[in-house]
Protein backbone atom coordinates (compact mmCIF):
# COMPACT_ATOMS: atom_id res chain seq x y z
CA UNK A 1 0.00 0.00 0.00
CA UNK A 2 2.95 2.31 0.88
CA UNK A 3 4.27 1.57 -2.68
CA UNK A 4 0.91 1.92 -4.64
CA UNK A 5 0.62 5.49 -2.88
CA UNK A 6 4.16 6.65 -3.19
CA UNK A 7 4.01 5.74 -7.12
CA UNK A 8 0.25 7.64 -7.23
CA UNK A 9 1.61 10.92 -5.12
CA UNK A 10 1.46 14.01 -6.83
CA UNK A 11 5.20 16.06 -7.30
CA UNK A 12 5.28 18.31 -4.65
CA UNK A 13 7.11 20.95 -5.98
CA UNK A 14 8.91 22.44 -2.16
CA UNK A 15 9.46 19.15 -1.36
CA UNK A 16 11.38 18.53 -4.24
CA UNK A 17 13.51 21.60 -3.44
CA UNK A 18 14.32 20.44 0.03
CA UNK A 19 15.00 16.44 -0.85
CA UNK A 20 17.29 18.60 -3.33
CA UNK A 21 18.79 20.41 -1.10
CA UNK A 22 19.56 17.64 0.89
CA UNK A 23 20.64 15.52 -2.24
CA UNK A 24 23.48 18.31 -3.69
CA UNK A 25 25.29 17.87 -0.06
CA UNK A 26 25.17 14.20 -0.61
CA UNK A 27 26.49 14.78 -4.03
CA UNK A 28 29.39 16.65 -2.80
CA UNK A 29 30.88 13.85 -0.49
CA UNK A 30 30.12 11.14 -3.24
CA UNK A 31 33.13 11.99 -5.56
CA UNK A 32 35.59 11.88 -2.36
CA UNK A 33 38.77 10.85 -2.90
CA UNK A 34 38.33 8.74 0.82
CA UNK A 35 36.42 5.66 0.20
CA UNK A 36 35.25 5.63 3.76
CA UNK A 37 33.67 9.05 2.76
CA UNK A 38 32.01 7.39 -0.23
CA UNK A 39 30.68 4.87 1.76
CA UNK A 40 28.84 6.75 4.16
CA UNK A 41 27.66 9.78 1.34
CA UNK A 42 26.20 6.45 -0.84
CA UNK A 43 24.57 4.73 2.32
CA UNK A 44 22.79 8.36 2.67
CA UNK A 45 22.03 8.47 -0.82
CA UNK A 46 20.07 5.06 -0.33
CA UNK A 47 18.09 6.45 2.39
CA UNK A 48 17.03 9.17 0.69
CA UNK A 49 15.70 7.25 -2.08
CA UNK A 50 14.25 4.77 -0.40
CA UNK A 51 11.87 7.47 1.65
CA UNK A 52 8.39 7.21 0.69
CA UNK A 53 8.85 11.33 0.23
CA UNK A 54 11.92 11.36 -2.37
CA UNK A 55 11.42 14.08 -4.81
CA UNK A 56 14.30 15.76 -6.22
CA UNK A 57 14.21 18.65 -9.26
CA UNK A 58 15.40 17.39 -12.66
CA UNK A 59 18.52 18.91 -13.02
CA UNK A 60 19.85 17.04 -9.48
CA UNK A 61 17.65 13.75 -10.45
CA UNK A 62 20.01 13.90 -13.37
CA UNK A 63 22.81 14.12 -10.93
CA UNK A 64 21.54 11.50 -8.74
CA UNK A 65 21.25 9.14 -12.03
CA UNK A 66 24.95 9.74 -13.01
CA UNK A 67 25.91 9.41 -9.20
CA UNK A 68 24.73 6.14 -9.20
CA UNK A 69 26.13 4.68 -11.54
CA UNK A 70 29.34 6.15 -11.30
CA UNK A 71 29.39 4.40 -7.88
CA UNK A 72 28.65 0.95 -9.77
CA UNK A 73 32.50 1.40 -10.84
CA UNK A 74 33.90 2.11 -7.56
CA UNK A 75 36.89 0.08 -6.95
CA UNK A 76 35.58 -0.64 -3.47
CA UNK A 77 33.32 -3.48 -3.32
CA UNK A 78 31.28 -2.03 -0.38
CA UNK A 79 30.31 1.23 -2.19
CA UNK A 80 29.22 -0.76 -5.73
CA UNK A 81 27.13 -3.20 -3.68
CA UNK A 82 25.66 -0.16 -1.71
CA UNK A 83 24.91 1.87 -5.57
CA UNK A 84 23.29 -1.25 -7.06
CA UNK A 85 21.00 -1.20 -3.76
CA UNK A 86 19.97 2.12 -4.73
CA UNK A 87 18.93 1.17 -8.63
CA UNK A 88 15.42 -0.03 -7.51
CA UNK A 89 14.60 2.84 -5.70
CA UNK A 90 15.90 5.35 -8.08
CA UNK A 91 13.86 3.69 -10.96
CA UNK A 92 10.44 3.44 -9.17
CA UNK A 93 10.59 7.33 -8.31
CA UNK A 94 12.60 8.93 -10.70
CA UNK A 95 11.07 10.62 -14.38
CA UNK A 96 11.11 8.30 -17.43
CA UNK A 97 13.64 10.01 -19.16
CA UNK A 98 15.89 9.53 -15.85
CA UNK A 99 15.37 5.59 -15.88
CA UNK A 100 16.06 4.87 -19.39
CA UNK A 101 19.28 6.87 -18.52
CA UNK A 102 19.65 4.29 -15.84
CA UNK A 103 19.06 1.71 -18.39
CA UNK A 104 21.41 3.16 -20.82
CA UNK A 105 24.11 3.32 -18.59
CA UNK A 106 23.55 -0.46 -17.30
CA UNK A 107 23.36 -2.10 -20.70
CA UNK A 108 26.32 0.08 -21.69
CA UNK A 109 28.46 -1.76 -18.75
CA UNK A 110 27.46 -5.14 -19.57
CA UNK A 111 28.15 -4.71 -23.46
CA UNK A 112 31.74 -3.37 -22.49
CA UNK A 113 33.93 -6.29 -24.35
CA UNK A 114 37.32 -4.45 -23.78
CA UNK A 115 39.69 -2.83 -21.34
CA UNK A 116 41.21 -4.34 -18.43
CA UNK A 117 38.18 -3.44 -16.27
CA UNK A 118 35.05 -5.00 -18.96
CA UNK A 119 34.59 -7.72 -16.98
CA UNK A 120 33.63 -5.80 -13.92
CA UNK A 121 31.95 -3.43 -15.89
CA UNK A 122 30.12 -6.64 -17.48
CA UNK A 123 29.36 -7.91 -13.86
CA UNK A 124 28.17 -4.84 -12.67
CA UNK A 125 25.65 -4.07 -15.46
CA UNK A 126 23.85 -7.79 -15.03
CA UNK A 127 23.59 -7.51 -11.41
CA UNK A 128 22.43 -3.73 -11.63
CA UNK A 129 19.80 -4.82 -14.00
CA UNK A 130 18.36 -8.05 -12.75
CA UNK A 131 18.35 -6.65 -9.40
CA UNK A 132 16.07 -3.80 -11.32
CA UNK A 133 13.97 -6.29 -12.96
CA UNK A 134 13.36 -8.19 -9.72
CA UNK A 135 12.96 -5.47 -7.25
CA UNK A 136 10.37 -3.25 -9.41
CA UNK A 137 6.93 -4.89 -9.39
CA UNK A 138 4.89 -4.13 -12.83
CA UNK A 139 1.74 -3.83 -10.95
CA UNK A 140 2.99 -0.82 -8.94
CA UNK A 141 5.42 0.90 -10.94
CA UNK A 142 3.57 0.36 -14.61
CA UNK A 143 4.95 3.35 -16.29
CA UNK A 144 8.38 3.14 -14.99
CA UNK A 145 8.39 -0.85 -15.62
CA UNK A 146 7.35 -0.10 -19.15
CA UNK A 147 9.87 2.53 -19.85
CA UNK A 148 12.53 -0.09 -18.67
CA UNK A 149 11.69 -2.66 -20.51
CA UNK A 150 11.11 -0.83 -24.18
CA UNK A 151 14.61 0.54 -23.51
CA UNK A 152 16.20 -2.54 -22.33
CA UNK A 153 14.79 -5.16 -24.57
CA UNK A 154 15.45 -3.63 -28.17
CA UNK A 155 19.05 -2.98 -27.50
CA UNK A 156 19.58 -6.60 -26.18
CA UNK A 157 18.35 -8.07 -29.08
CA UNK A 158 20.52 -5.52 -31.22
CA UNK A 159 23.11 -6.93 -29.72
CA UNK A 160 22.37 -10.48 -29.77
CA UNK A 161 21.60 -9.83 -33.59
CA UNK A 162 25.18 -8.33 -34.15
CA UNK A 163 26.69 -11.27 -32.63
CA UNK A 164 25.14 -13.99 -34.54
CA UNK A 165 25.62 -11.74 -37.78
CA UNK A 166 29.33 -11.57 -37.06
CA UNK A 167 29.76 -15.30 -36.62
CA UNK A 168 30.87 -15.19 -32.97
CA UNK A 169 27.67 -17.01 -31.89
CA UNK A 170 29.45 -20.10 -33.27
CA UNK A 171 32.64 -19.94 -30.74
CA UNK A 172 32.96 -21.18 -27.73
CA UNK A 173 35.61 -18.83 -26.73
CA UNK A 174 35.98 -14.82 -26.81
CA UNK A 175 34.11 -11.61 -24.73
CA UNK A 176 31.78 -11.66 -27.66
CA UNK A 177 30.18 -14.64 -26.51
CA UNK A 178 30.77 -13.75 -22.71
CA UNK A 179 28.41 -10.82 -23.59
CA UNK A 180 26.00 -12.81 -25.40
CA UNK A 181 25.64 -15.21 -22.26
CA UNK A 182 25.25 -12.10 -20.35
CA UNK A 183 22.40 -10.58 -22.80
CA UNK A 184 20.74 -13.91 -22.41
CA UNK A 185 20.81 -14.05 -18.63
CA UNK A 186 19.17 -10.57 -18.55
CA UNK A 187 16.77 -11.38 -20.51
CA UNK A 188 15.31 -14.31 -18.62
CA UNK A 189 15.42 -12.10 -15.86
CA UNK A 190 12.89 -9.98 -17.79
CA UNK A 191 10.92 -12.17 -19.81
CA UNK A 192 10.36 -13.83 -16.04
CA UNK A 193 9.27 -10.72 -14.20
CA UNK A 194 8.04 -8.75 -17.62
CA UNK A 195 7.18 -11.30 -19.76
CA UNK A 196 3.91 -9.53 -20.57
CA UNK A 197 5.51 -6.59 -21.82
CA UNK A 198 7.81 -8.64 -24.16
CA UNK A 199 5.02 -10.13 -25.58
CA UNK A 200 2.31 -8.08 -25.81
CA UNK A 201 2.45 -6.51 -29.29
CA UNK A 202 3.11 -9.90 -30.70
CA UNK A 203 0.65 -13.36 -30.33
CA UNK A 204 -1.02 -10.99 -27.94
CA UNK A 205 -2.67 -13.61 -24.91
CA UNK A 206 -1.58 -12.09 -21.57
CA UNK A 207 -2.56 -9.60 -19.62
CA UNK A 208 -5.22 -7.84 -20.89
CA UNK A 209 -4.65 -5.27 -18.91
CA UNK A 210 -1.62 -4.56 -20.37
CA UNK A 211 -1.99 -2.65 -24.17
CA UNK A 212 0.16 -2.80 -26.73
CA UNK A 213 1.49 0.96 -26.25
CA UNK A 214 2.86 -0.12 -22.92
CA UNK A 215 5.18 -3.49 -24.12
CA UNK A 216 8.01 -3.32 -26.86
CA UNK A 217 6.65 -3.37 -30.29
CA UNK A 218 5.57 -5.97 -32.72
CA UNK A 219 8.41 -5.80 -34.67
CA UNK A 220 10.95 -6.23 -31.79
CA UNK A 221 9.43 -8.70 -30.51
CA UNK A 222 9.65 -10.84 -33.33
CA UNK A 223 13.53 -10.04 -33.64
CA UNK A 224 13.68 -11.00 -29.94
CA UNK A 225 11.90 -15.02 -30.73
CA UNK A 226 14.32 -15.03 -34.36
CA UNK A 227 17.42 -14.51 -32.08
CA UNK A 228 16.30 -16.44 -29.49
CA UNK A 229 15.35 -19.38 -31.72
CA UNK A 230 19.01 -19.36 -33.46
CA UNK A 231 20.99 -18.84 -30.69
CA UNK A 232 19.51 -22.00 -29.72
CA UNK A 233 20.72 -23.33 -33.14
CA UNK A 234 23.34 -22.05 -33.91
CA UNK A 235 25.62 -21.31 -30.55
CA UNK A 236 28.99 -23.02 -29.91
CA UNK A 237 27.88 -23.13 -25.97
CA UNK A 238 25.85 -25.34 -24.54
CA UNK A 239 25.05 -23.00 -21.82
CA UNK A 240 24.38 -20.11 -23.93
CA UNK A 241 22.10 -22.43 -25.79
CA UNK A 242 20.28 -23.99 -22.74
CA UNK A 243 19.91 -19.60 -21.75
CA UNK A 244 17.94 -19.08 -24.62
CA UNK A 245 15.80 -22.20 -24.38
CA UNK A 246 14.85 -21.09 -21.15
CA UNK A 247 14.27 -17.47 -21.87
CA UNK A 248 12.04 -18.97 -24.71
CA UNK A 249 10.41 -20.83 -22.36
CA UNK A 250 9.56 -17.96 -20.05
CA UNK A 251 8.08 -15.90 -22.76
CA UNK A 252 5.84 -19.01 -23.61
CA UNK A 253 4.16 -18.26 -20.31
CA UNK A 254 2.81 -14.88 -21.95
CA UNK A 255 3.06 -15.41 -25.25
CA UNK A 256 0.27 -16.64 -28.14
CA UNK A 257 -0.80 -19.89 -29.27
CA UNK A 258 1.56 -18.98 -32.71
CA UNK A 259 4.37 -18.70 -30.64
CA UNK A 260 4.14 -21.86 -28.51
CA UNK A 261 3.06 -23.63 -31.84
CA UNK A 262 6.51 -22.46 -33.81
CA UNK A 263 9.29 -23.22 -30.86
CA UNK A 264 7.34 -26.68 -29.71
CA UNK A 265 7.81 -27.53 -33.85
CA UNK A 266 11.39 -26.80 -33.73
CA UNK A 267 11.97 -28.61 -31.03
CA UNK A 268 10.53 -31.67 -32.74
CA UNK A 269 12.19 -31.04 -35.82
CA UNK A 270 15.46 -31.26 -34.84
CA UNK A 271 14.87 -34.35 -32.17
CA UNK A 272 13.39 -36.39 -35.03
CA UNK A 273 16.32 -35.61 -37.77
CA UNK A 274 18.70 -36.35 -34.86
CA UNK A 275 16.89 -39.69 -34.22
CA UNK A 276 16.04 -40.62 -37.40
CA UNK A 277 19.92 -39.76 -38.57
CA UNK A 278 21.02 -41.72 -35.94
CA UNK A 279 24.03 -38.99 -35.33
CA UNK A 280 26.69 -39.73 -32.95
CA UNK A 281 25.75 -39.89 -29.22
CA UNK A 282 27.64 -36.93 -27.95
CA UNK A 283 26.48 -35.25 -31.23
CA UNK A 284 22.99 -36.17 -30.63
CA UNK A 285 23.04 -35.21 -27.17
CA UNK A 286 24.18 -31.99 -27.13
CA UNK A 287 22.24 -30.70 -30.09
CA UNK A 288 19.03 -32.33 -28.58
CA UNK A 289 19.32 -32.00 -24.74
CA UNK A 290 18.40 -27.90 -24.86
CA UNK A 291 15.37 -28.49 -27.17
CA UNK A 292 13.71 -31.11 -24.59
CA UNK A 293 14.86 -28.71 -21.77
CA UNK A 294 12.77 -26.05 -23.39
CA UNK A 295 9.53 -28.33 -24.29
CA UNK A 296 9.60 -29.23 -20.60
CA UNK A 297 9.80 -25.89 -19.36
CA UNK A 298 7.41 -24.55 -21.93
CA UNK A 299 5.00 -26.87 -20.55
CA UNK A 300 4.99 -25.22 -17.04
CA UNK A 301 5.14 -21.49 -18.09
CA UNK A 302 2.21 -22.27 -20.30
CA UNK A 303 0.36 -24.68 -18.56
CA UNK A 304 -3.25 -26.22 -20.36
CA UNK A 305 -2.37 -23.84 -22.67
CA UNK A 306 0.58 -26.05 -24.06
CA UNK A 307 -1.47 -29.46 -24.28
CA UNK A 308 -2.03 -29.72 -28.26
CA UNK A 309 2.04 -28.95 -28.87
CA UNK A 310 2.67 -31.37 -25.43
CA UNK A 311 0.45 -34.18 -27.15
CA UNK A 312 2.29 -33.79 -30.53
CA UNK A 313 5.91 -33.62 -28.87
CA UNK A 314 5.57 -36.38 -26.50
CA UNK A 315 6.20 -39.32 -28.76
CA UNK A 316 9.19 -37.26 -30.28
CA UNK A 317 10.68 -37.49 -26.62
CA UNK A 318 9.86 -41.08 -26.15
CA UNK A 319 11.69 -42.23 -29.28
CA UNK A 320 15.26 -39.77 -28.12
CA UNK A 321 14.71 -41.14 -24.82
CA UNK A 322 15.03 -44.73 -26.43
CA UNK A 323 17.57 -44.33 -28.76
CA UNK A 324 19.80 -42.67 -25.87
CA UNK A 325 20.90 -45.88 -24.63
CA UNK A 326 24.60 -45.24 -24.22
CA UNK A 327 26.54 -45.46 -21.40
CA UNK A 328 27.18 -41.50 -21.23
CA UNK A 329 23.86 -40.47 -22.52
CA UNK A 330 22.20 -40.40 -19.04
CA UNK A 331 22.03 -37.13 -18.70
CA UNK A 332 19.71 -36.66 -22.15
CA UNK A 333 17.70 -39.39 -20.79
CA UNK A 334 16.85 -37.85 -17.49
CA UNK A 335 15.98 -34.57 -19.21
CA UNK A 336 13.77 -36.32 -21.70
CA UNK A 337 11.86 -37.99 -18.56
CA UNK A 338 11.64 -34.62 -16.59
CA UNK A 339 10.29 -33.47 -19.95
CA UNK A 340 7.84 -35.77 -19.92
CA UNK A 341 7.07 -35.48 -16.32
CA UNK A 342 6.05 -31.77 -16.41
CA UNK A 343 3.81 -33.09 -19.74
CA UNK A 344 1.89 -35.27 -17.34
CA UNK A 345 1.48 -32.67 -14.66
CA UNK A 346 0.79 -29.72 -16.95
CA UNK A 347 -1.56 -31.04 -19.59
CA UNK A 348 -2.77 -34.59 -18.02
CA UNK A 349 -5.53 -34.60 -20.72
CA UNK A 350 -3.85 -34.09 -24.10
CA UNK A 351 -0.99 -36.58 -23.00
CA UNK A 352 -3.34 -39.16 -21.27
CA UNK A 353 -3.91 -41.18 -24.69
CA UNK A 354 -0.31 -41.65 -24.73
CA UNK A 355 0.88 -41.70 -21.34
CA UNK A 356 1.20 -45.28 -21.79
CA UNK A 357 4.50 -45.04 -24.05
CA UNK A 358 5.41 -43.06 -21.54
CA UNK A 359 5.00 -45.67 -19.12
CA UNK A 360 6.84 -48.44 -21.28
CA UNK A 361 10.03 -46.81 -21.48
CA UNK A 362 10.07 -45.43 -18.03
CA UNK A 363 9.78 -49.31 -16.80
CA UNK A 364 12.81 -49.98 -19.29
CA UNK A 365 14.70 -46.94 -17.61
CA UNK A 366 13.99 -48.33 -14.16
CA UNK A 367 14.91 -51.90 -14.95
CA UNK A 368 18.57 -50.43 -15.36
CA UNK A 369 20.16 -49.91 -12.07
CA UNK A 370 23.77 -48.23 -12.64
CA UNK A 371 24.53 -48.34 -9.05
CA UNK A 372 24.77 -51.97 -8.94
CA UNK A 373 27.72 -54.20 -11.01
CA UNK A 374 27.50 -57.63 -12.34
CA UNK A 375 26.39 -60.93 -10.66
CA UNK A 376 29.63 -61.78 -9.52
CA UNK A 377 29.97 -58.52 -7.83
CA UNK A 378 26.59 -58.93 -6.17
CA UNK A 379 27.64 -62.55 -5.02
CA UNK A 380 30.53 -60.81 -3.19
CA UNK A 381 28.49 -58.20 -1.69
CA UNK A 382 26.44 -60.58 -0.25
CA UNK A 383 29.00 -62.32 1.78
CA UNK A 384 29.66 -59.02 3.59
CA UNK A 385 28.10 -58.63 6.40
CA UNK A 386 28.14 -56.94 9.80
CA UNK A 387 29.48 -58.19 13.13
CA UNK A 388 26.13 -59.27 14.34
CA UNK A 389 25.14 -60.35 11.74
CA UNK A 390 23.07 -58.32 9.30
CA UNK A 391 24.00 -57.56 5.76
CA UNK A 392 23.61 -53.68 4.34
CA UNK A 393 20.87 -53.12 3.68
CA UNK A 394 20.55 -49.63 5.03
CA UNK A 395 23.29 -48.30 2.89
CA UNK A 396 21.06 -50.02 0.05
CA UNK A 397 18.20 -48.52 0.88
CA UNK A 398 19.92 -44.48 1.45
CA UNK A 399 20.49 -44.49 -2.65
CA UNK A 400 17.03 -44.57 -3.34
CA UNK A 401 15.78 -41.49 -0.73
CA UNK A 402 11.66 -41.18 -0.57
Amino acid sequence: ARSASRALRPVDSDAAMAQSTSLAAILDKVSSNDKDFRYMATSDLLTELSKDSFRAAPDVEKKVVAAVLRQLDDQSGDVSTLAVKCLPPLVKNCSSGSVADVVNGLVDRLCAEEGKDARAKRDAGVIGLKTVLNETPGALFRTNVCVVVKTLVPKLVAKLSQTLCSGDAAKNTGAAGDVAGDCLDVLHAAAAEHGAYMTVGHDDVGDASIHSADGVSAETARELEAALVKYLAESGRPGTRKRAATCLASLGATAGDGFLSRCASAARDVVAKAVSEKKLPAQRDELCAPYVHMLGAMAHAAGARFGKHAAESLPCVVSLAAAAHEEGSEALRETCLRTLERFAEECPRAVAPSLKEVVTESLKLVSHDPLYGDDDGAEDGADDMDADGDDDDDEDASRYPE
